[in-house]
């Protein structure tokens, strides 16, 4: 009988620590972002995929009604970084618009994600400084 009861906690024990693993993983970084002041002078959002170990992403940001855009034409990446399993990471991001490097620190906070430019391009770039996004849901 004891090993019975024992068997049961132990497999409801495992079962809670499986789902709070999945939850986990779905609050990483892969997704779509939308920054939280979009509105219709300025948007921005990134879109983060997971390949292996490797996270790629792009930004497309709109400025001035539109009159300025920063966004990818050809689904190409503007920066890349290694899973490291933390919530902070700094990685060189390229701007669409003039093509120069810059340098950015990505932080997921609970469910959002923090965009701040740390080293901005030498040339040209319309995307914001610092910026809290949150994740698009399909």
């Amino acid at each position: 009988m004891k090993k019975i009861i024992f068997l049961l906690i132990l497999s409801v024990l495992l079962s809670c620590s499986n789902k709070s693993i999945s939850s986990s993983n779905n609050q990483g970084y892969e997704g779509r972002w939308i920054w939280e002041k979009n509105n219709n002078n300025q948007d921005f959002s990134l879109t983060i995929k997971k390949e292996n170990n490797i996270y790629y992403g792009s930004h497309c940001g709109i400025f001035l009604k539109g009159n300025r855009i920063d966004c990818s034409e050809n689904n190409e990446t503007s920066f890349k970084f290694i899973d490291t399993k933390g919530n902070e990471i700094i990685t060189d991001f390229i701007s669409f618009y003039s093509r120069a490097k810059g340098k950015i620190k990505l932080k997921l906070k609970k469910d959002k994600l923090i965009w701040e430019i740390i080293q901005p391009p030498k040339d040209n770039y319309y995307c914001p400084l610092k910026a809290t996004l949150i994740k698009k849901y399909k």
